[in-house]
């Protein structure tokens, strides 16, 4: 009896290290339950933010939609995704070559990818998200960021990584704050309020972000208020789109404004036109453009670097402020 026991103890210890750990887990997505082999190896990715999350937590997607744009916009991580296999666009991804890979997860929008998930679904299991749409306007947009991170991070088994960059997240607006707070009372701050715009490629009209976004949301909790509170509702996607004669209604307040393309020529235009110099904000010097790769429609480790670029801008701001009342 014995050496039966010792046997099937021999036997068990040459077993696979993945033979305990791979489980099946049903999770309640916006599409419906589905069943997911855990932890999850070969992930393909169709929205940037997912990419970012899954790069941040240490696995490497065997696919990924519109690289380049990830690379130039959001940029977290993205010298690892060298040799990963592009799978077309986000809203139009390659569903093929996708079958090809043999994905055992993949991670979408709902709102770009709602049109071929049953195809998707039929390749493998397909988790899509709600991302920047609020379907019944209640939940809170930072919240269901953070919920998508813990779930995805699950499904990789990386729940100790998430844990780890959510700290460093809250530890960047614990920072953050004491910098704005400080900037407050020393009677520097010239405004506390703040408008991120998005110019669109090749127009005159932007993306106003609104209250129900979860860049004015993060903004918000390190103590800065928004210039427009306007809240988008659940037909919108956490902005609404304007032409630039409704920022007049801003006032003096802090303006930070990115562009789809950076090298577009109209934005040029826009931005020597009269009636973009005659803002008040403007006419303050209180408008600041986002360096390449900020995104604030990313995950934990964008949006870190989203707040760093508006506290610096601010701080330095404030700087030049009280030099020239010296």
């Amino acid at each position: 009896m014995q050496k039966l026991v010792s046997l099937f103890i021999i036997a068990i210890a040459v077993l696979p290290l993945n033979y305990y750990a791979s489980i099946n887990k049903e999770i309640n997505t916006v599409m419906g339950h589905i069943t997911v082999k855990v932890p999850v190896k070969r992930v393909i990715t169709l929205e940037h933010r997912y990419t970012e999350m899954v790069l941040s937590l240490g696995v490497i997607p065997i696919g990924v939609a519109d690289i380049k744009s990830y690379q130039e916009y959001d940029g977290v991580d993205e010298k690892k995704l060298k040799g990963v296999e592009s799978v077309g666009r986000r809203a139009a991804p390659n569903l093929e070559l996708i079958a090809s890979l043999k994905p055992d997860l993949i991670i979408g929008a709902k709102l770009r990818n709602a049109s071929v998930y049953p195809v998707l679904s039929s390749i493998s299991p397909s988790l899509l998200f709600n991302y920047i749409q609020m379907p019944n306007g209640k939940e809170q947009p930072l919240a269901g960021l953070f919920a998508e991170f813990n779930t995805i991070a699950k499904l990789l088994g990386k729940t100790q990584q998430a844990k780890k960059s959510l700290y460093n997240y809250n530890k960047t607006v614990t920072e953050a704050k004491a910098i704005i707070d400080q900037l407050k009372q020393q009677g520097l701050l010239k405004s506390d309020r703040v408008a991120i715009a998005q110019f669109l490629p090749g127009s005159s009209r932007l993306r106003l972000l609104t209250t129900d976004s979860v860049a004015i949301e993060v903004l918000k909790s390190v103590g800065l208020k928004a210039a427009w509170p306007v809240k988008g509702g659940p037909s919108t996607l956490g902005y609404r789109t304007v032409g630039i004669q409704r920022l007049s209604t801003l006032g003096q307040t802090n303006v930070f404004y990115f562009n789809e393309r950076a090298d577009d020529s109209y934005l040029k235009n826009t931005l020597s036109n009269p009636l973009w110099l005659n803002l008040p904000f403007v006419k303050s010097a209180l408008t600041y453009r986002f360096s390449q790769q900020i995104w604030p429609w990313g995950g934990p480790v964008a949006l870190e670097k989203f707040i760093n670029e508006v506290v610096d801008n601010l701080q330095q701001k404030s700087q030049e402020y009280a030099a020239n009342a010296a």
